[in-house]
């Protein structure tokens, strides 16, 4: 058998040929000159190749390897280019015949598989593939192959088996790694897929896609540090520990683990005690699993002037608010006293806005009163503090002032859900200027479609005309929307009581008296249901 590498002088043209057609050819040593007819009908096939004239470069191809019949390279050549045109029987015949000159060369393999492949006779590849590693079982390209082919097939076990044999014989390849991390991600194999890709990227350090990869599969396999490494990796030299820490708890937020990315931040901030950023972003962790006093006791630390401390205050009033008691209230009136005084750059009509509602829920309407004159002389055209400028009126039993304040308001942003709903509210309440007060309910709620006190709203005014249907389906709208409001089920007692549904009536009433903390109005609803009790439906 004459040697292939014969063709070492026409390797320029032999490389052309594999450009276009995608294979691979061993490199060749000099050997004395191949049949001129062999040379010149191969390197006319190359040309043809390039021009895309497939049919004639496969005829020349054929001329060259009858004219030097020993050589393997020539008969792949004219296979590969049958192949290409769609001649399949004629690419595999040729196939085999190299197969023969060159049974071990990996080449050879591949150019019969890709016909396979082409031709669509999968079974026979994947015989042919079993064959093969049966009889060359350190043959790494057909491990690789076959598993590719479990691959296609979605059978990920096989085919992680077959790539681990072929990684196991040659463990250089990079591409052959990640292919094993691939199979074993679908086959739900998240530690040992990282460890392949972290082997394809060590090998290879250009494959840095497969950073993202290996902290997903860290993530979901619980290792934190693997996935940690990897961030830092993918963020570069300049990252920092911190950086990778705050990354990982963000990814970890995202999947729904607050457990995991607290734990995370916890670590990174025993190594560096002093990281504001750090202790910021493990207070948000806590803010979001409403662990109140974790968040006080993490960012309170945090000093004046670091960059995260406006935030850090902010959140720190937030969960003070969230403790539900008159301490809670009075420790966020304080942080946001300090955080005014502090940050010029804070959001100023924003916390006296906080700062008023603080102290209307403790029904400290002088302090209250104290803090919106202040502000509104500061931001005469804020909303909000005109709005709830209005409210604090209300909240001292100023009603005339209250409702002039949300007329005015009203006039200056005519999409004022909130103004919108106080006048329409008010005017329904008193049972005057119906038609208006429906108007302005309407209004509100082309804003703010599925707020349930708008609906419940449009409900009462609705009621207050007449109209006990729409008013009833309108109100129980509104209980679904706020189910465990008690003024809405008073509402809804009040439209079945006067259609003379006591049962229904009274069933609301209780709901009503249920959910309602304010003992002046359980005094007062107490009073109304036993009138309904008494047979007196509408008042």
């Amino acid at each position: 058998m004459r040697s292939r590498t014969r063709w070492a002088p026409f390797a320029s043209g032999w490389a052309l040929w594999l450009l276009g057609c995608g294979g691979g050819a061993s490199s060749p040593a000099p050997q004395p000159t191949p049949p001129a007819e062999a040379v010149q009908a191969y390197t006319e096939g190359a040309v043809l190749v390039q021009q895309g004239r497939l049919a004639e470069a496969a005829a020349k191809f054929d001329l060259a390897a009858r004219a030097d019949p020993g050589v393997a390279q020539l008969w792949l050549a004219a296979a590969r280019a049958h192949s290409a045109n769609s001649a399949h029987e004629l690419a595999l015949e040729r196939a085999r015949t190299a197969e023969k000159l060159a049974p071990d060369d990996a080449d050879t393999a591949e150019v019969f598989a890709s016909i396979l492949v082409r031709a669509g006779q999968l079974d026979a590849l994947r015989q042919r593939l079993r064959e093969r590693v049966a009889a060359r079982p350190r043959d790494a390209y057909a491990w690789t192959a076959l598993g590719e082919r479990h691959a296609e097939d979605g059978e990920w076990d096989e085919s992680e088996q077959a790539f681990e044999r072929a990684t196991t014989l040659d463990a250089g390849d990079a591409t052959r790694w990640e292919k094993l991390g691939r199979a074993r991600m679908r086959a739900g194999k998240p530690l040992q897929a990282a460890d392949a890709f972290e082997r394809a990227r060590l090998i290879d350090p250009t494959r840095r896609f497969l950073d993202s990869l290996i902290v997903r599969l860290s993530i979901e396999a619980g290792d934190p540090p693997r996935a940690l490494a990897a961030i830092r990796r993918l963020s570069g030299p300049a990252s920092t520990p911190s950086q990778a820490a705050l990354a990982l708890a963000g990814m970890l937020t995202e999947r729904q683990d607050p457990v995991g990315a607290a734990t995370v931040l916890e670590n990174a901030l025993t190594e560096a005690p002093a990281d504001t950023a750090l202790r910021l972003g493990l207070g948000r962790v806590f803010f979001a699993s409403e662990r109140w006093a974790d968040v006080e006791s993490t960012l309170s630390p945090i000093p004046v002037g670091a960059p995260e401390r406006v935030e850090s205050m902010q959140l720190r009033a937030a969960a003070a608010l969230r403790a539900d008691d008159q301490a809670g209230l009075d420790a966020a009136f304080t942080l946001l006293e300090t955080l005014r005084v502090e940050a010029p750059e804070a959001d100023r009509p924003s916390i006296a806005l906080q700062q008023v509602r603080i102290r209307r829920e403790q029904k400290r309407y002088d302090d209250a009163r104290r803090v919106i004159d202040e502000a509104r002389k500061q931001w005469p055209l804020d909303d909000g503090l005109q709005f709830l400028d209005g409210m604090l009126h209300d909240d001292q039993g100023r009603r005339e002032l209250a409702l002039k304040t949300m007329l005015g308001l009203v006039e200056r942003s005519p999409r004022h859900a909130g103004a919108l709903n106080y006048v329409g509210y008010t005017w329904a309440d008193r049972g005057t200027r119906l038609e208006e007060a429906e108007t302005y309910i309407r209004r509100a709620l082309e804003v703010e479609p599925n707020d349930g006190a708008i609906v419940d709203s449009l409900g009462w005014v609705l009621f207050r005309r007449g109209d006990l249907g729409s008013a009833e389906a309108t109100l129980r709208r509104a209980v679904e929307l706020m189910p465990e409001e008690g003024e809405l089920h008073y509402h809804l007692a009040e439209v079945l009581a006067a259609g003379r549904r006591v049962e229904e009536s009274l069933e609301a009433f209780d709901k009503a008296l249920s959910f309602e903390k304010s003992p002046e109005l359980q005094a007062r609803w107490k009073k109304r249901r036993a009138e309904v009790a008494r047979g007196r439906g509408r008042r």
